[in-house]
């Protein structure tokens, strides 16, 4: 690379176009906006340090370390840049917070505007599926619209021997015990002399399945 030698009492026009020869390593500067009044190098950066503001800073892809980033913290602990396949923010040190006050939400959108996500100060926190709501954060637990597919449902209170049982609003945890009970493979059993004359005024048939859902057992009634 040539060296480019600038003066301090170069225009800044002089020094900005010296410095776009370099714009591949540092950005380009040349977007400066028109109000910015410097008319040479030293009047320039005083003048950046009092507060101009930058239209663009345009930084090339990244694709190593050295150039194209936005660096923050004594050891560049902060960046963020575009690989030229996407872009990230890498965090080397500590958390990264977020904060929003008063009304105000954080929120994630695709391109089109859309939420994908949606935090809500002292709220509810959202999160969407092709821009439709399907779980909600309230202060009693979550909301879900829609079917819910898990592997595993863990109730609060695992004793053996309980099952859901809807009241029409939702689903409350009911113990099975007395004469019938259900142990904790999910086996029935029913108390002796439970049964003493029965009397089916219809054909009754009783089926039983294994856990893979085969039948291993049918009872019927007397006459079926």
């Amino acid at each position: 690379m040539a060296i480019i030698n600038v003066a301090l009492s170069d225009t800044f026009d002089t020094w900005r176009t010296k410095t776009n020869t370099l714009g591949t390593n540092i950005g380009d500067m040349a977007l400066l906006d028109s109000d910015f009044a410097a008319t040479d190098l030293v009047s320039a950066l005083n003048e950046i340090r009092a507060g101009e503001e930058f239209t663009q800073i345009d930084l090339p892809d990244s694709t190593t370390a050295s150039v194209g980033r936005l660096k923050l913290g004594d050891d560049d602990d902060f960046q963020i840049y575009h690989n030229g396949a996407g872009s990230v923010i890498d965090n080397a040190t500590g958390s990264i917070t977020i904060r929003t006050a008063g009304a105000g939400s954080i929120l994630l959108q695709d391109v089109g505007g859309n939420d994908l996500a949606q935090f809500n100060d002292n709220a509810d926190v959202k999160l969407y599926h092709n821009a439709n709501l399907k779980i909600a954060t309230t202060a009693d637990g979550v909301n879900v619209t829609g079917e819910v597919d898990m592997d595993t449902l863990k109730m609060p209170d695992v004793t053996a021997g309980k099952i859901l049982i809807g009241d029409g609003t939702s689903y409350e945890e009911q113990a099975v015990s007395g004469d019938i009970t259900i142990d904790s493979t999910g086996v029935v059993a029913i108390s002796s002399g439970v049964i003493t004359s029965p009397d089916f005024n219809n054909v009754v048939t009783l089926i039983i399945y294994d856990s893979s859902g085969s039948a291993v057992k049918t009872l019927r009634t007397p006459g079926s």
